[in-house]
C-alpha cells in the first residue's frame, strides 16, 4: 500500500487499473455502436421524409447545390469578400428551376422506363432540347 507521502505520485491509472481497459472500449466500442445507430436512424428519417416529399427534396437539393457551387466558385476565383446576394441569387435560381426540372424528370421516368443504353441516351437528348435551355436562360438572367 502507498504511503501518504507518495499518494501525491499516483494517477488514476495506477490506483484503478480497469479503467485502462474500460475507457478504450467505453470510447471505441459502446460509442461507436450507439452512434452508428444514431446515424442509421437519422438516415432513416431522412430518407422516409425526402421519398414521400419528393418535389420538396428536389427543389431543395437544387437551390442547396446551385448556393454551394457558387460558394466553392468565388473560392476558386479568389473573391476578397464573398458575395452573399450572388450566392442568395444563385440559390433562387436552383429553387426556382428546381420546379420544373422536377416534372419533367418524373415526367421521363414514367414515359421512358429502363436503364438500357436507349432509354437513358433518349432521356439525355430530351434534357437537353427542352431544360438545358430553360436552365441557362434561368442561370443568366438571374447573375
Amino acid at each position: 500500500t502507498p504511503s501518504s507521502a507518495d499518494l501525491g505520485n499516483l494517477t488514476t491509472w495506477s490506483v484503478f487499473p480497469a479503467f485502462q481497459e474500460l475507457i478504450p472500449y467505453y470510447f471505441t466500442t459502446f460509442r461507436t455502436d450507439v452512434m452508428q445507430n444514431q446515424i442509421r436512424h437519422l438516415k432513416s428519417v431522412i430518407s422516409g421524409f425526402w421519398s414521400r416529399n419528393l418535389l420538396f427534396a428536389n427543389v431543395v437539393s437544387a437551390g442547396l447545390l446551385c448556393g454551394f457551387g457558387d460558394v466553392i466558385q468565388q473560392k476558386l476565383e479568389g473573391a476578397e469578400k464573398h458575395d452573399w446576394k450572388r450566392t442568395g441569387r444563385m440559390a433562387t435560381i436552383g429553387f426556382i428551376v428546381g420546379v420544373p426540372t422536377h416534372f419533367f424528370y418524373t415526367f421521363l421516368d414514367r414515359k421512358f422506363i429502363g436503364t438500357t443504353a436507349s432509354t437513358v441516351s433518349t432521356k439525355v437528348v430530351l434534357d437537353e432540347v427542352f431544360m438545358a435551355p430553360l436552365s441557362i436562360t434561368s442561370f443568366y438572367l438571374g447573375r
